[in-house]
Formats: C-alpha cells, sequence, structure tokens
C-alpha cells in the first residue's frame, strides 16, 4: 500500500515526527518541561500533514487508508480519520497509566502526538520498542550504580522516556517507510506494512 505521494512528501513527513520527539529528547535531558503549546503545535501538524497526504494520495486515486480509494476529499478525510485514530491509540494507552500516576503527563502527551503522526500501526511498534529500551536503560544504570557502588539522585539523572521514545520512533520510521524512502528497493513484494497490519502486500 501506498504511503506517501511522492519522495520528497515522505521525506518531509519522516523528518518532520523525527524532529519533534529529538526536541522533546532534548528538552528532557536538559530537564526543561514540555510546553503544552508545544504539544498543540505538534498535534495540529500531524492531524494536518496526514490531512493532506491523504487528500494528495486520494486526488492520484490511490488507496487512502482506512477508507479505501477515492476522490481528494475522500482521502482527506481518510488521512483526518487516520490521525485521529492515532490519537485516539495514544490517549487510551496512557489514560489509565496517568489516573493511577504510573507514568508523567508530559510522556503521555509525547506519545500522544507520535501516535497522531504514525497511525496505530506503527505508534504500536514504536511503543513497544521504547519501553524494551526503557528496561534496557535501566538495567545499564543499575549495573552502573552497582559496579562504581554509587547511588545516582533520582530527581536529576532518572532516565526520562523522551529519549527512549525517540530512538524507537527513528529506528521504526526508517524501517517501516525504507520503501516509500528509496531506502531499499522492493525488488519483491515486501512484507506487511508496520503502519497497517491489515494492509494488502504490494
Amino acid at each position: 500500500m501506498q504511503l506517501f505521494p511522492d519522495l520528497v512528501f515522505g521525506w518531509v513527513f519522516t523528518l518532520g515526527v523525527l524532529a519533534f520527539v529529538s526536541y522533546a529528547a532534548w528538552r528532557e535531558a536538559r530537564r526543561l518541561p514540555l510546553p503544552p503549546r508545544y504539544v498543540a503545535w505538534g498535534l495540529s501538524a500531524g492531524a494536518a500533514i496526514n490531512a493532506v497526504r491523504g487528500a494528495w494520495l486520494g486526488a492520484q486515486g490511490v488507496n487512502a487508508w482506512p477508507l479505501g480509494p477515492g476522490d481528494g476529499w475522500w482521502g482527506l478525510l481518510g488521512g483526518l480519520l487516520f490521525a485521529a485514530m492515532g490519537y485516539g491509540f495514544g490517549y487510551l494507552f496512557f489514560w489509565p497509566l496517568r489516573k493511577r500516576r504510573l507514568c508523567a503527563d508530559a510522556d503521555a502527551r509525547l506519545f500522544t502526538v507520535i501516535s497522531t503522526w504514525v497511525g496505530i500501526g506503527l505508534a504500536a511498534y514504536i511503543l513497544g520498542l521504547a519501553l524494551l529500551l526503557v528496561l534496557v536503560f535501566g538495567v545499564l544504570k543499575a549495573g552502573y550504580q552497582f559496579v562504581v557502588r554509587r547511588s545516582v539522585e533520582r530527581s536529576s539523572r532518572e532516565a526520562g522516556f523522551a529519549l527512549p521514545l525517540a530512538l524507537a520512533t527513528a529506528l521504526m520510521v526508517f524501517v517501516g517507510y525504507r520503501f516509500e524512502l528509496g531506502l531499499a528497493e522492493a525488488t519483491t513484494k515486501p512484507a506487511e506494512s508496520l503502519t497497517d497490519p491489515t494492509a494488502p502486500n504490494r
């Protein structure tokens, strides 16, 4: 299934979401809060770029998941629905965790922006890899503290979620979009798209 109308748009889309999550990781490293207005800009940009993506694909007569083939207006609606479903996935996953204070509000907002951009399918892979990286970083940190017999102050040195999420996002978008970005040549029909597990093969 074609994800982007052309190569340039695919790179703009990819670099846009990576720029957002990289900036969030940079702010976390400097122990700066993520401004709510920045989150609002990220959500708006994610919805807008998916609307343009869907409308462009629809105008080309390409299947604009999840609504199927149609014209530009139909594709625009599909792009907005794609973004809305991603937002819903991010919000609903973190809502019970936030309610029980098991995660920070900034982490939940950051992932919700990413899921709005990339949709449910790829966001699920990103979340799984990010949680794995959090576990790996935690084990490495504990091992370092044990070896050097040093207690690291929790408030100032605690590893956050933004860096693992940024690394996971970078890896998964380049893997998931490798054909659309021209990073790999689809000489044979690739496996099911990470961005839509139900999508048919090319």
